[in-house]
């Protein structure tokens, strides 16, 4: 997380000479990022969408595994007719992808990009509502700076799954429309 190996060790060393305080910052840090997760679903930061260009190359891939599936086809038409089984199929099918794209479209640009639209939307905000979306902007601005795999990051995911939910509902309405 920290660029500068030498104050990465004295935090090390300062957090293991602490153990409270380590797991006091573990526990702020799970509840953040789970926090952070629900920040695109919440409505408030549809800013951190992903946008048509990074979700549009995996429409093809998208559609190519639902066709496999006729049920998910048709559940993604008439959702009326979903059951249970074929939800929970059509929910992993997007996940799976969510963790593909996430992999892919993360990039070390695309992060820091990430945390200058976190930064936006948290001075976007008014101060009561900063004061209820802070630990999902810290998880979110956490997710961004994280150095791991994007494929394995939630918050990360979770973007690329809100997008992918995204574009199924407008689809969906435009079938509508056209009907």
């Amino acid at each position: 997380m920290m660029d500068n190996p030498d104050k990465q060790k004295t935090v090390e060393n300062f957090l293991a000479a602490h153990p409270k305080l380590q797991a006091l910052s573990e526990s702020q840090c799970r509840v953040e990022e789970d926090a952070a997760i629900d920040l695109p679903d919440s409505g408030r930061a549809t800013t951190l969408s992903l946008t048509l260009a990074e979700i549009e190359p995996w429409l093809p891939i998208l559609e190519e595994r639902i066709n496999q599936n006729p049920e998910m086809l048709e559940t993604l038409s008439k959702p009326e007719l979903a059951n249970e089984t074929t939800g929970e199929k059509l929910a992993a099918l997007i996940y799976e992808m969510s963790i593909e794209m996430a992999g892919e479209i993360f990039t070390t640009k695309r992060l820091d990009q990430l945390a200058a639209q976190v930064d936006a939307y948290r001075a976007s905000l008014s101060p009561d509502d900063e004061n209820d979306a802070l630990p999902g902007i810290r998880g979110a601005l956490l997710a961004a700076t994280s150095k791991g795999n994007p494929s394995e990051n939630p918050f990360l995911i979770s973007l690329c799954w809100q997008s992918i939910q995204s574009i199924i509902k407008t689809l969906r309405v435009e079938d509508k429309l056209n009907a």
